[in-house]
């Protein structure tokens, strides 16, 4: 359908139209309403080396001692951080807000164990007690897998960055974009498709009602209209003629016979075109006279 066309379909439905787009409206409203705000907070978390082994690979400075080792515990503790059953103890505390946890530095030749926290939830309140729940029990994690390691030789937990929660645009603005575009798209089409509709019912009708006045006309006459009752030839030429050639051309003029009508330009009773009735008028006023 060409652009014009559905623009005239959308005129010709307008009622229709103005419907779908108030409801449309109206839906993005509610949902601007009705949708929570989702609020999002973030915690970086590093792992240090104990304070003999910063002294022997990073003369004393933690963040230069780095190893291998220590992001694979990263990764562990992120592990178990988000399992089942740690998630369940967290919500059962009422640390109800969902959260996940990541290894930043977890590449190939990247020895930096940064393990980031991020919470979500509809709640600025449940947001933050969330984070704080969740970054307790990753330390908890850790002290537990370290249970038999001396204390001089532990690793430890820092928290090197921290974002407050804050609510999320995206987070409620896309679902509302979409429903707007779905909207806009079913206030285009449905009044182009019942506009469709109705003219193919319409078509079926006019062509019902041919078909049905064809039957009723070959019920009547036998025939189709364009099959009735047609005048022969002859007596077509005979009419043609007699609105011609009045029959009071044709009187008696003498006494001695009937005058010829070619003296009037028409045709002789010999040519081939004399209508037959024509003739045979002609010839029995002709023994009438000679009686």
């Amino acid at each position: 359908m060409e652009l014009g066309g559905s623009f005239g379909a959308l005129w010709r439905r307008k009622g229709l139209t103005l419907a779908l787009l108030i409801l449309t409206l109206l839906s993005v409203v509610g949902a601007w309403v009705i949708l929570p705000w989702r609020y999002t907070a973030s915690s970086t978390e590093t792992l240090l080396n104990s304070q003999q082994s910063s002294e022997a690979l990073g003369d004393g400075n933690p963040y230069l001692s780095f190893d291998s080792a220590m992001v694979d515990m990263a990764n562990f503790l992120a592990m178990k951080l988000t399992n089942d059953a740690n998630t369940q103890a967290l919500q059962q505390n009422g640390y109800i807000a969902s959260f996940q946890a990541q290894v930043l530095s977890d590449g190939s030749g990247n020895e930096e164990p940064f393990i980031q926290i991020s919470v979500s939830g509809s709640s600025r309140e449940t947001v933050a007690q969330t984070l704080q729940g969740v970054t307790a029990s990753l330390s908890t994690l850790l002290m537990q897998v370290q249970a038999g390691v001396p204390a001089d030789d532990r690793l430890s937990l820092q928290t090197i960055a921290e974002t407050a929660p804050a609510h999320s645009m995206s987070a409620k603005v896309k679902p509302i974009v979409g429903l707007l575009a779905v909207g806009l798209i079913l206030t285009f089409l449905i009044p182009q498709a019942i506009e469709g509709t109705t003219r193919q019912r319409k078509i079926r009708a006019e062509s019902s009602m041919a078909v049905n006045d064809r039957s009723a006309r070959r019920d009547l006459g036998g025939n189709p209209e364009s099959d009735r009752y047609r005048p022969s030839h002859a007596e077509a030429r005979s009419d043609d003629f007699q609105q011609q050639w009045p029959d009071q051309q044709v009187s008696m003029r003498q006494k001695g016979g009937i005058q010829s009508r070619t003296e009037y330009g028409a045709p002789s009773p010999s040519d081939g075109r004399y209508p037959r009735v024509e003739r045979h008028r002609l010839c029995s006023t002709r023994n009438v006279q000679r009686n």
